[in-house]
C-alpha cells in the first residue's frame, strides 16, 4: 500500500498518546521526507522540461551543457520560465512548436514521457536534421533504433549523470537518474558536438 503524509498525519492524530503538537511536528518532517522522495522519483524519469509524474512541470538543461554547445536558432519545447535563453526564438508548451514552423539550428529538449510523447519531436528533428538533441540514453528501444541509430550524424554520451535546474535558476540536488545522451542531427552539429569538449564518449554514425 502506498503511503503519503496525509495518511500518517490521520493516523497519528487519532493516538491518545501523542499531542496535536508532537502530530502536526511528525507530519512536517514526513512531508518533507516525501517531497524528497518523489522529487528523486521524478528524476528517475527525468530528462527534459515537462513532465507528467514529477512534482512540477519544468526541468532546465543544465547552463554549462548549452554553453559549450553554441548559438541556437531555435527551441521548439522550451519551458515558459526560463533564468537562461537557450535560443533565439522559444516556443513553449503554450505555442505547441509541434505545429509551428521550425527554422535553422535546433535545440531540442522534448518533454518527458514515453514514445508516443517524445516520439513526435524526435520524428520532427529527424526531418528538420539540423541541430542538437537530449534525452535519456535509452539506445535499446524501437525509438531509439528510428530516430537516433538509423538517422543521427553523431551521438556523445554524457559522463556521469546530469544535474537539471529548477525555474529559478538553482541546480537540483538530485540527478537526472539515468544516463543522458547528446544527438547531432546534420554534419555541421555533428562536428560541434565532436569538438565541445563535454565530458563524454562521442561516436560518428555517419563517417563524416
Amino acid at each position: 500500500m502506498s503511503w503519503s503524509p496525509l495518511r500518517c498525519r490521520r493516523t497519528w492524530g487519532a493516538s491518545d498518546h501523542m499531542s496535536r503538537e508532537f502530530g502536526d511536528q511528525l507530519h512536517g518532517i514526513v512531508g518533507e521526507l516525501f517531497r524528497e522522495r518523489e522529487e528523486r522519483r521524478g528524476h528517475q524519469g527525468m530528462g527534459s522540461h515537462q513532465s507528467a509524474v514529477m512534482l512540477k512541470d519544468e526541468w532546465l538543461t543544465p547552463p554549462e551543457i548549452l554553453a559549450r554547445l553554441g548559438e541556437f536558432d531555435l527551441d521548439p519545447c522550451s519551458p515558459i520560465v526560463r533564468p537562461w535563453e537557450t535560443a533565439k526564438l522559444h516556443y513553449s508548451i503554450v505555442d505547441n512548436g509541434l505545429l509551428k514552423p521550425w527554422l535553422g539550428r535546433v535545440w531540442l529538449n522534448p518533454p518527458y514521457g514515453g514514445p508516443s510523447i517524445v516520439g513526435p519531436w524526435m520524428r520532427r528533428m529527424v526531418e528538420h536534421g539540423a541541430g542538437l538533441v537530449l534525452i535519456f540514453a535509452r539506445t535499446e528501444t524501437e525509438l531509439f533504433f528510428e530516430t537516433v541509430w538509423d538517422a543521427a550524424h553523431a551521438v556523445l554520451f554524457l559522463s556521469g549523470r546530469l544535474h537539471f535546474h529548477h525555474v529559478d535558476g538553482t541546480r537540483a540536488k538530485a540527478n537526472a537518474g539515468a544516463p543522458s545522451v547528446l544527438i547531432a542531427y546534420g554534419e555541421a552539429d555533428a562536428k560541434i558536438l565532436r569538438d565541445c569538449g563535454i565530458p563524454g564518449k562521442f561516436i560518428s554514425l555517419r563517417g563524416f
